[in-house]
This record gives C-alpha cells, structure tokens and sequence, in this order.
C-alpha cells in the first residue's frame, strides 16, 4: 500500500463541524458539548476505517513501549482516543475566544515564568512543539498573557480552515502563520526582521509535508524509525535561534504545560545534520516520556513509522 503523506490527504477538519462543537460547549456549556462531541467522534471513529486503523497500530505500539519501559501494561482503545482528539479541537476554539483561562493550564516547573522571562528579554526563540496534546491552547494563553507576536511557521494548505476559524474567533491574535515552503531568500528576509523585532517563532517538528521533502532526519520514535523535518533544527543553526520544546497534555481538568530547554544550535555548516541528528532524538526522547503520560494525545492520524509503509 502507498504511504500516504500529510499534505496528500483532504484536511479533515470541517469547518462546520468545528463551528457546531464550538458552539455546543458556548451555548450549552460544556458537559452538555462534552455530550454533542462524543457523538459526533463516535460517528467520525465509525466511518473512517484508515484513520481507525492507523489509531490502532499507533495505540499497539505505546502499549508495546510501556512495557518495554516498565510503565505495566495499558489497555488502550481507539475511540477514546478519537474522543480526546475531538475535545482538543473544541478547546482550541474555546481558548482562542477567551472562553479558557491560564488558571486551566498547570505549567510545570516554572515553565511559564521562564516562557515570561525570554519575553522581557526581547529575544527570539525558536519554540518547537509536535501534533501531540494542544499547541493551540498555548499560543492562545501565552499570547495574551506574555505580548509577544508568534510567527508560526508551517505549511496551511491543509489547515487554512482550521486558521480561518481561529482568526474568526479572536482577530486580535497575536498570532501569524507564514508559509514555510516559502522561496528561501524570502523567508530569510522575513525571519531576520522578524529576530530584530524580537519576536518569536513557532513550529511543528514531527510531520514531513509530502514524500519529496528534501529536508529530513532520521531518529527512533516508540521503538521504530521515524523521519522528521530538518528544517527546524537548520533554522535555529541558521539563525542562532535558543530552542525550546513546549508542549500541552491533558492531565485531568487542566493542561500540563512542559517546557525544555535544547539549547543553542552549532552554527557550523559541517555540523549542521549531526546537530539535526542529535536534536531530533532528544524531541523524540521528549515525546515518548509525554507519550507514556498521556498516549490519546497524539493526533497524527496517518502512517507515521517507516516500518508501517508497507503495511
């Protein structure tokens, strides 16, 4: 079977669906959109027997590596895991308009006031994140708490409904999302006024756009090889960019918000893919540990692992 890539998939994501979950939790509040979403999951979960599938051998391999690791046996089930997917979509429209407050993120060893710390100072940084738990939330608190402008940098051709939402809801969002596939010489031109500005930039490092991304890394992810992008860890080497991986899990009622430091990049040419290498490994270190805490967190719906393509 041909693996199949992000960016060759229909974005998933309706807007009419996200609107009407939105508006369930605005209007009913939220245990009565808690109800609406879990119906509207259940519907998704029953007709999409890929995305069911790929949930699966996601969900076989975190249970595999818990045992490895010591952390017991989990039992794991693919609906609960499409539930949590569908709650994440709903908060990250509830956080966007304000409806979240900081009071429902738990940042963990002082994670925000060294996230306010980097603000006073007026430096760049490089924030790395994955498609495990909800950036979004983040980037709507720290927005508005920290006044710092998040260029995120991505590639929106499958997520412009999901961004036109969000700026529905809050137009005021310090937030702006370049295309990262971009002519090189323009997005250096960008990035340098950008740094002068002292402002920050933000970036999904688990997810290649397409089978001809030139730009990748090889590490181990869940006991199985992954390829990432490159490009992260060349943009911070580039630009002399201190990086941080940040990212935001459910634990109970609230978010528990990580922050971890990697630090500055070699600028040296001749080291630039055995940094890449190296950095790679340690976000997926990162990821496995936040993995294992929270596994129906992860919404990489597609085949991610090397040894799933020819499945």
């Amino acid at each position: 079977m041909k693996r199949l890539f992000w960016r060759d998939r229909r974005e998933e994501t309706f807007p009419a669906g996200v609107r009407i979950l939105a508006a369930g939790y605005r209007i009913l509040g939220r245990r009565a959109g808690s109800f609406i979403t879990w119906w509207v999951i259940a519907a998704y979960w029953l007709f999409n027997r890929r995305a069911r599938k790929i949930s699966r051998d996601y969900l076989d391999r975190v249970e595999r590596f818990a045992e490895k690791s010591g952390k017991g046996h989990l039992r794991l089930n693919t609906l609960s895991h499409f539930e949590r997917f569908g709650h994440a979509i709903a908060e990250r429209i509830l956080a966007w308009g304000g409806e979240m407050t900081r009071s429902e993120a738990d940042y963990r060893d002082g994670a925000f006031d060294r996230l306010a710390g980097l603000s006073r100072e007026g430096k760049s940084v490089l924030l790395l994140s994955s498609h495990l738990g909800n950036t979004e939330i983040l980037r709507a608190f720290n927005t508005r708490r920290l006044r710092v402008t998040v260029n995120v940098l991505m590639d929106s051709r499958n997520s412009r409904k999901m961004a036109q939402i969000i700026r529905s809801t809050n137009s005021e969002a310090a937030v702006h999302v370049v295309e990262a596939d971009d002519e090189d010489s323009v997005m250096s031109a960008f990035l340098g006024d950008a740094i002068v500005k002292g402002e920050w930039f933000a970036m999904m490092a688990d997810r290649l756009t397409s089978e001809k991304s030139r730009r990748t890394v090889r590490a181990e992810l869940l006991g199985g090889e992954v390829l990432l992008p490159a490009s992260p860890w060349i943009v911070a080497s580039v630009f002399r960019l201190p990086v941080f991986l940040l990212h935001a899990v459910r634990d109970g009622k609230s978010y528990s918000v990580y922050l971890k430091e990697i630090g500055m990049l070699s600028p040296d040419r001749k080291c630039r893919a055995a940094e890449a290498e190296r950095c790679a490994q340690i976000y997926c270190r990162e990821l496995e540990r936040l993995i294992l805490e929270a596994p129906y967190d992860w919404f990489n719906f597609y085949d991610f692992w090397r040894d799933d393509a020819g499945d």
